[in-house]
């Protein structure tokens, strides 16, 4: 009597849908029950899943709780270091928008002065 797919799944110490898709993709056989389930043979598991000296145990779905990733003090550190360089960066970007606006009033044939620009005329 073969065991089911949630029992070979727990023997393998992998999750039903790794069993399933095995089955599907033809590397593990197992027939199908009168009831629609899969009949996997114990052999037929460990010639795919060989057996590795140690016990699985109940797959458990990851959580993410509290405790999980770096600590709160340091995502505020952080959070503080992105903020001063997001200053600094606006900073030069004024800087920079600023030298280029005086260096084409400065430059003949790009403005003047006064801000006003050159027209063809004035060539």
């Amino acid at each position: 009597m073969g065991c089911t797919l949630g029992e070979a799944a727990r023997a393998a110490g992998i999750s039903k849908a790794s069993v399933v898709r095995a089955i599907k993709s033809g590397r593990l056989s197992a027939p199908r029950r009168e009831d629609g389930t899969y009949s996997i043979e114990p052999s037929e598991l460990l010639r795919v899943y060989p057996a590795t000296g140690v016990a699985a145990g109940p797959m458990r779905r990851s959580e993410t709780g509290i405790g999980a990733g770096p600590p709160l003090v340091q995502v505020m550190a952080e959070r503080d270091q992105y903020g001063v360089l997001a200053e600094e960066r606006e900073e030069t970007i004024r800087d920079l928008r600023r030298r280029l606006d005086d260096s084409e009033a400065e430059r003949p044939g790009t403005g003047t002065a006064d801000g006003a620009a050159d027209t063809p005329a004035d060539w």
